[in-house]
């Protein structure tokens, strides 16, 4: 099996084993430490998320630099590069630990209507320990950058694997033996600092990667800077897309507010997970096809493919929240959360559209073409600040999301599908053809499965759990049948025949 294949089939069972965990886990901590202590570490989490920004868009260039140079096969470009974004990275982190302890000092003090002193307190404590995680990880991304170039995926995601699950036994322990957030935390970012550690003695003993320092052509600098300019900045939108409603949310309605909407966006967080987990390993490459012949058809090729393979997925996990996504919230959470659902459905609907697109993204950073994309999505997100405001002011968590739902619209929908027909000739058209496919596919099934569970109502997690399996083989017989193409048949009969070591012709 290869290293892409591999990497992603880890990455999905991860996933699996995040959400089976953090749906056991979620509410288990939030009856531990209450709302008021989860509202604060959600907060602490989007807040940290500005420090993160700092990476200016240099992770995802290194990656594609790296690429280059191995496509190239530049052994010495390849060493310039890793000495200039390991001494950049340290700039780095000098500069997010003064950002961090200004914010420690003045959030609270922005916040001080909605919170508390002890609120106030816990909030410094958990961020300062959130910070260290982000100080430490900066000078260290060039060592998953590289083994993301070098495309030595399955021990990555493996890596991955093994550190999810001793993170959350951790942090289970620390809950059951009586610690609150702020054990937590610690536990979560030594994990993260493991991490980051492991992979660096994996580029050191296996990839005998090396760092030269100095001698950086001011081109090569001048063309990076460029590059990652327009990165960070579509760094920024997702950042706001991501966490400003809780931001604001937490400014005009309080911690509480902020709970209700994290279980929205949680939901949203995995569904986004699904399709980056396909998407990311390709990067490599589009960097190859790019650089050898130009194949655009090839890129085009490429972008349907994966598109496809992603909607599948996508396709199953939307159709089935809607379909179920309340009685869940009602079973896991209560009744007092049903506003999650609503929220979830906004902000997952459209962004189903860019999430089966996002290999484009990959392609515009291996063209350098990237820029106007990151125009336009700067506009939207101070579009979507704007209207966001004042919805969550009147409607709370659902009026932001509806903010961010038109946003996602209007940018991520309409003019990104323009910008790739018009501007990169990939084959739009086709996209939305198989768009088609799978609404006409999946609509009748959601309509199905809501008209069953008023025959044969939801009760408990077993006879939702009943039920959503039901719906996922009626998907699966449906899709195989009428929707699934030769190239899609054989990817799945490959990863059956290696699971159960037959020959499924």
């Amino acid at each position: 099996m290869n290293q892409k294949k591999a990497g992603v089939i880890i990455t999905y069972f991860t996933m699996g084993i995040r959400v089976l965990i953090g749906f056991i886990y979620t509410p288990f901590m939030l009856l531990k430490v209450g709302d008021s202590q989860y509202g604060i570490y959600s907060l602490s989490l989007s807040l940290i998320s500005f420090i993160t920004l700092l990476d200016l868009g240099f992770g995802q260039t290194s990656v594609r630099y790296i690429a280059k140079a191995r496509v190239l096969e530049n052994k010495e470009e390849e060493e310039k590069l890793n000495g200039f974004f390991l001494q950049l990275y340290s700039v780095i982190a000098v500069l997010a630990l003064v950002i961090g302890i200004a914010i420690i000092f003045i959030y609270p003090v922005i916040c001080k209507t909605t919170m508390t002193i002890q609120e106030a307190k816990l909030f410094r404590i958990v961020f300062s320990v959130l910070l260290v995680d982000t100080v430490v990880s900066f000078p260290m991304c060039i060592f998953s950058a590289t083994i993301n170039a070098y495309e030595r995926f399955y021990f990555q995601k493996m890596l991955d694997l093994v550190l999810l699950i001793v993170k959350y036994v951790a942090m289970t322990l620390l809950l059951l033996i009586g610690y609150k957030v702020i054990a937590v935390t610690i536990a979560a970012t030594a994990t993260s600092i493991l991490l980051k550690i492991l992979n660096g003695l994996y580029c050191k003993k296996k990839l005998d990667i090396s760092f030269r320092f100095g001698g950086y052509a001011k081109n090569m600098v001048k063309e990076i800077s460029w590059f990652s300019f327009f990165i960070f900045l579509n760094l920024i939108i997702d950042f706001l897309y991501n966490n400003t409603d809780k931001l604001i949310l937490g400014a005009v309605n309080g911690t509480a507010a902020v709970t209700v909407y994290s279980f929205g966006v949680y939901f949203q967080s995995h569904f986004q997970e699904l399709s980056t987990a396909m998407s990311s390993v390709f990067m490599p490459k589009i960097v190859y096809l790019f650089e050898h012949n130009r194949d655009m058809k090839g890129i085009s090729d490429l972008f349907l493919r994966v598109g496809r393979l992603q909607m599948v997925i996508l396709a199953l996990t939307l159709s089935g929240f809607v379909a179920y996504g309340k009685e869940f919230i009602h079973l896991w959470l209560g009744m007092k959360y049903s506003d999650a659902y609503y929220i979830g459905i906004l902000i997952m609907l459209p962004a189903i559209v860019p999430l089966t697109q996002n290999i484009g993204i990959s392609i515009l950073r291996a063209m350098n073409l990237h820029k106007h994309r990151s125009y336009m999505y700067l506009a939207i997100a101070v579009f979507n600040v704007g209207i966001s405001i004042p919805l969550a002011k009147r409607y709370a968590g659902i009026g932001a999301a509806v903010g961010t739902c038109i946003a996602c619209i209007a940018g991520q929908i309409i003019f990104m599908n323009l910008y790739y027909a018009k501007k990169i000739g990939i084959d739009i058209i086709g996209y939305w053809r198989n768009v088609v496919h799978f609404l006409i596919m999946t609509i009748p099934i959601v309509v199905s499965a809501v008209f069953i569970k008023h025959i044969f109502p939801i009760k408990s997690l077993w006879s939702l759990l009943a039920h959503i399996v039901v719906y996922a083989v009626v998907y699966s017989v449906i899709y195989w049948l009428f929707v699934s193409n030769i190239y899609e048949k054989q990817i799945i009969k490959s990863l059956i025949n290696k699971a159960i070591g037959g020959n499924i012709k």
